[in-house]
């Protein structure tokens, strides 16, 4: 019987010989001795085992010859780097591991690429801040406020024009002027990003008339290349 199991390998070995690349076989033969074998008591000189007995096996189980069933591999270069997919084995042990696109999830290749994660999570994070500052400091954020009545500028009113344009801010993170505003005017508020980034915002007051179109700028003045201009002079920290 383990002539048999031997004689298998040997022919699969023999057939993956012509790949380029060679790879190990993952055949698992379990045996157990049919004699058992006569242990050598404490400070008992070894002898060579003579005869045939301890050599003979029964053949338990071949494990080649069931399914493969599933396993846990790390992706690092495709899908979600970092994430941990259970694929079956066929796919992760033929395509996936031996190029490299996934490993196994051990503990130093999870802390590793959790640090890698976050690194790259930390960057673009960075990159959409910037970008979302330089072009808040393009905008004209217009304030309609009534011509019939008083009233006194607060955040509140400036929280409701940003979100109108499409800039969603808590309250706590407005300030304007300690002045009381109490006509049209232009002013300057600062707007505090992610709890540490302070960007001044061009607002203007104007009264809002139905019947009338009010001569404003536009609320996104700056073009593509002054953006740009405006990313390199950002530092972010």
């Amino acid at each position: 019987m383990l002539r048999s199991a031997v004689r298998e390998a040997a022919s699969v070995m023999s057939q993956s010989s012509t790949l380029a690349t060679y790879q190990q076989t993952r055949n698992t033969y379990i045996l157990r001795r049919m004699f058992p074998v006569r242990l050598f008591k404490k400070g008992q000189r070894n002898r060579q085992l003579k005869g045939i007995k301890p050599q003979v096996y029964i053949a338990e189980d071949n494990l080649a010859l069931k399914p493969s069933g599933d396993i846990d591999v790390l992706l690092t270069r495709v899908g979600v780097k970092g994430e941990v997919v259970t694929l079956p084995k066929r796919i992760a042990r033929n395509r996936l591991l031996p190029l490299g696109i996934a490993v196994y999830p051990s503990p130093e290749n999870l802390k590793r690429f959790v640090a890698e994660k976050e690194a790259d999570k930390e960057e673009q994070l960075k990159e959409t801040t910037s970008r979302t500052i330089a072009q808040l400091m393009a905008m004209n954020l217009p304030i309609p406020m009534s011509p019939d009545t008083d009233w006194i500028l607060n955040e509140n009113h400036v929280r409701l024009a940003l979100r109108k344009v499409g800039v969603v801010a808590p309250l706590k993170a407005i300030t304007i002027p300690k002045e009381p505003i109490t006509h049209p005017t232009e002013l300057a508020i600062n707007l505090r990003m992610n709890g540490k980034h302070d960007i001044k915002i061009r607002a203007i007051v104007y009264h809002f008339k139905k019947d009338e179109q009010a001569k404003l700028p536009p609320i996104w003045s700056r073009t593509k290349q002054t953006l740009e201009d405006a990313l390199k002079n950002l530092d972010l920290k």
